[in-house]
């Protein structure tokens, strides 16, 4: 395991930077076509639907599978999670 470096996502004087507007847009499989909103400083992804979590059901997505999160660069990040959907 390679060990990622941290990400700060607050200013320096530790409020937390809002993000800008941007919206996660789901469209393939067709069945699952959606949209959900980026308004969260993180933002989770899963299989499993839970607070705060934009939930995709589907095989070949992980019960939590990766999170969006709002940089210090005034950009959204994507992490993996690295678990692996079976």
């Amino acid at each position: 395991m390679v060990d990622a470096p941290t990400i700060s996502i607050d200013e320096p004087d530790g409020r937390a930077r809002r993000p800008r507007a941007a919206r996660l847009r789901v469209v393939f499989p067709r069945e699952l076509r959606g949209h959900h909103d980026l308004s969260r400083l993180v933002t989770s992804l899963g299989r499993a639907p839970a607070p705060g979590t934009f939930s995709v059901p589907h095989a070949t997505v992980s019960r939590r599978h990766a999170e969006i999160r709002w940089s210090t660069s005034d950009h959204h990040v994507v992490h993996d999670l690295g678990s692996r959907a079976a």
